[in-house]
C-alpha cells in the first residue's frame, strides 16, 4: 500500500538512476512491441493502427479533463485526500469519454472523413472504448507523482510494457494479430494497470479541495495538454488524405520512434517535477532547481537524438523490416522537434508547479496554430515534410515557452525582491 501521509523524500541521484535504468527497460520492450506491430501488421496495417492510435490519444488528452495535471498538484497539498481526488477525477472522466465518444462517432458517421474511410468503423469503435481505460492508467500513474513517488511511478512502465509484448507476441503466434486486436490487448492492459494503481493507494481522512478550486488549475492544465499533444496527432490524421495507406503505417512506425524518445524525456522530467511540486516557494532553491532541470533536459535529449540518428539507419530496417526502411527519414527530420518538445515540456512543467499561471497557454497554443498553418501549404504531402513541420510546430512552442517562463520568473523575483 502507498502511504499517503507524507512524500517520500529519496535521493534525486538514485531516484534519477533508477527512472533511467526503468524508463530504459520500458523503452526496450517497448521497441520490441513495435517490431512485432509492425512486421505481423504490415505497412497498411500499421496504417490503420496509427490512425486508432491518433483517435485514442487525442481522447484521453480529452476526457482526461487537465486532471493529470491538477491530481498530483493536490495531491502534492493534500495527501491524505488522493484516494478520494482521484475517485472524484475518474467519475468527471468517465461522462467525459461518453460524450467524446458521441461525438466522434457522429463525426466519422455524418462527416466520413477520409481517416475514417481507412481506420474502419470496427477499429474506431475499440478505440474510442479503450479511451477512459487508458485515461485511468494516466490518471492513476499521475497521482504517484503527487505522493512523491516517483520511484513507483517510473517502475509500473516496465512490467505494463513486458505484458502488452507477451500478448503481442501470443496474438503472432496463434495468427490472431490485427489492429484490432492489438488495440483490444493494450486496452486491457491499460485497464487493469489503472485498477491496480488505485486499489493500491490508501484511503486518507483528508478534505479534498472542492471541485471549483481545482477548476481554475485544471482546465488551463486541460487546454496545454490537450493543445500540446495535438500536432503529431493531428498530421496522422491528416495524412491518409495525402498519401497512401502505406505510408501512413511508415509514418506510424516513425513517430512511435519519436515518442519513444519523448517518453525518455519525460521520464527526467517526472523525477523532476515532484520536487518543484513540493516546493512552494518562489526563492532562489526553487529557480535554480528549475533551470538546472530545463539545461539538463535540453542537453540530454540533444545527446540522445545524436546517438539514435548514428544507429538509427543500420537498426531501423534490421528490426522493423525492408518496408520501413524509409522511416529513417523521417525519424531524422523530427529530431529537432523531439529536443524542443521536450525542452518545452520541463518548462511546461516549471510553469505547472508555479500553479498554472494563464500565460502557460500560450506556447501550446502557438503549436497547434504553426501546426494548422504548415497544413495549408500545397506542397506538405508525405511523412518527410509532415516530419519538418512536427520539429518547426515544436520549435516554436519551445522558444514561447521559454519566454513565457521568463517572464514569470522575473515578475516573481521582483515581488519576492521586494518583501521586507
Amino acid at each position: 500500500m502507498i502511504r499517503v501521509a507524507t512524500p517520500s523524500r529519496e535521493s534525486g541521484v538514485f531516484t534519477a538512476g533508477n527512472a533511467i535504468a526503468a524508463r530504459s527497460i520500458a523503452v526496450l520492450i517497448g521497441v520490441i512491441s513495435s517490431i512485432v506491430l509492425a512486421r505481423g501488421l504490415g505497412s497498411e496495417g500499421r496504417g490503420r493502427f496509427a490512425i486508432a492510435a491518433a483517435v485514442l490519444g487525442i481522447g484521453v488528452q480529452v476526457v482526461t479533463l487537465g486532471l493529470h495535471a491538477s491530481l498530483p498538484y493536490y495531491a502534492a497539498r493534500s495527501p491524505d485526500a488522493a484516494r478520494r481526488l482521484l475517485a472524484d477525477g475518474v467519475r468527471r472522466m468517465s461522462l467525459a469519454s461518453v460524450a467524446f465518444g458521441l461525438a466522434v462517432a457522429g463525426w466519422a458517421a455524418l462527416g466520413e472523413p477520409d481517416w475514417y474511410r481507412d481506420c474502419g468503423a470496427t477499429l474506431t469503435l475499440i478505440a474510442l472504448v479503450a479511451v477512459p481505460a487508458a485515461g485511468l492508467q494516466l490518471l492513476s500513474q499521475a497521482m504517484l507523482l503527487g505522493l512523491g513517488r516517483t520511484m513507483l511511478y517510473c517502475w509500473v512502465d516496465p512490467p505494463v510494457r513486458a505484458v502488452t509484448a507477451l500478448t503481442l507476441l501470443a496474438l503472432l503466434w496463434a495468427g490472431t494479430l490485427s489492429p484490432a486486436s492489438a488495440l483490444v490487448a493494450s486496452g486491457l492492459v491499460a485497464l487493469a494497470t489503472g485498477i491496480w494503481i488505485v486499489s493500491s493507494i490508501a484511503s486518507g481522512t483528508g478534505a479534498a479541495p472542492h471541485f471549483s478550486e481545482q477548476w481554475s488549475y485544471m482546465w488551463r492544465s486541460w487546454v496545454i495538454a490537450l493543445l500540446a499533444t495535438m500536432p503529431p496527432r493531428v498530421l496522422t490524421l491528416a495524412l491518409p488524405s495525402r498519401a497512401p495507406l502505406g505510408e501512413v503505417g511508415v509514418w506510424g512506425v516513425a513517430l512511435t520512434i519519436v515518442e519513444t524518445m519523448n517518453s525518455i524525456a519525460a521520464s527526467v522530467i517526472a523525477v523532476r517535477l515532484a520536487p518543484l511540486l513540493a516546493d512552494r516557494g518562489d526563492g532562489g532553491t526553487f529557480w535554480r532547481a528549475a533551470w538546472v532541470s530545463v539545461a539538463g533536459v535540453f542537453a540530454s535529449t540533444a545527446v540522445m537524438c545524436g546517438a539514435v540518428a548514428l544507429v538509427l539507419p543500420f537498426l531501423l530496417p534490421l528490426g522493423f523490416g525492408a518496408d520501413f526502411a524509409s522511416a529513417t527519414g523521417i525519424v531524422v527530420a523530427c529530431m529537432p522537434g523531439v529536443v524542443a518538445y521536450s525542452t518545452s515540456a520541463m518548462l511546461q512543467s516549471v510553469l505547472a508547479a508555479r500553479g498554472q499561471p494563464p500565460s502557460a497557454m500560450l506556447a501550446p497554443s502557438v503549436s497547434v496554430g504553426a501546426t494548422l498553418a504548415v497544413l495549408l501549404v500545397p506542397g506538405v504531402q508525405s511523412g518527410t515534410t509532415f516530419a519538418w513541420a512536427y520539429s518547426a510546430q515544436a520549435s516554436v512552442a519551445m522558444a514561447v515557452s521559454a519566454a513565457v517562463t521568463v517572464r514569470v520568473y522575473r515578475h516573481r523575483h521582483r515581488a519576492a525582491s521586494r518583501q521586507p
